[in-house]
């Protein structure tokens, strides 16, 4: 094996450096979500793909739900789904906050969540998993805020003394694959199966809630409220409950 010299080094490394980061963003409504993350793996850092897979999350859930990024000045997650999408003014609308954290598998079997900020104020924690090791395969799963330190969470900086008087404290874990921490993993998540199909059945469902959720509040204040939105597509995942609503 010959060793690389630093001119060779060089070259390798601006290759990374001259991404087209604007080609990558020009892709995103035209791949699939299983051949994005190949574009991610070949093309951009850490600090870089998890930004563009939770921009790519988000297309995909605008099929089935009413989503939203969320200003990261708010410390409320990174999406929303929310009904209705507008309100009048001083109306409130019905809503769920996520967390989105994207991260690949590595040659040693394990990958690693990092920077959950538990003092930031969203109900769910979406996870997706992509192992390069067998065909860029994806695992999705999604964790109530509460049960987060189930799966073994620990300080990324620090130690429980140092930071005790810290209200924002940052955590991390890794996990390996078959390991406990991935079963915890998937016994804590609230999908029906670890695929995309699992996770926007979930949030279609959770979309579903909140317009039952919102008619129901006003129906008790104002009386009969008709649906301001075609909402057949937040029953895709739901065809009888579809049926039961027309």
């Amino acid at each position: 094996m010959s060793i690389p010299n630093r001119e060779e080094l060089l070259i390798e490394a601006n290759k990374k450096l001259n991404v087209n980061k604007e080609k990558i963003k020009i892709l995103l409504p035209h791949m699939s979500i299983e051949d994005y993350v190949i574009l991610l793996f070949n093309n951009c850092t850490p600090s870089q793909y998890g930004t563009l897979f939770e921009n790519k999350l988000k297309k995909e859930l605008e099929k089935y739900t009413l989503v939203s990024h969320i200003n990261k000045s708010y410390e409320s997650g990174d999406i929303m789904i929310k009904y209705p999408y507008h309100t009048s003014f001083g109306e409130k609308y019905e809503f769920f906050t996520f967390e989105v954290k994207f991260t690949y598998v590595n040659s040693k079997g394990n990958f690693n969540i990092k920077n959950i900020r538990l003092y930031n104020d969203f109900d769910f924690l979406i996870l997706c998993v992509c192992n390069p090791y067998d065909n860029f395969s994806l695992e999705y799963y999604c964790i109530k805020k509460e049960n987060l330190q189930d799966i073994g969470l620990s300080l990324m900086n620090g130690t429980k003394r140092s930071n005790k008087n810290n209200e924002k404290v940052c955590y991390g874990t890794t996990i390996s694959l078959y390991g406990l921490k991935e079963f915890k993993l998937q016994m804590n998540s609230d999908l029906k199966g670890n695929d995309i199909s699992g996770l926007l059945r979930f949030m279609s469902d959770k979309q579903i809630e909140l317009v039952e959720n919102y008619v129901s509040r006003y129906n008790k204040r104002d009386g009969n409220y008709k649906l301001p939105y075609n909402t057949k597509k937040f029953y895709s995942y739901n065809e009888e409950l579809h049926k039961m609503v027309a």
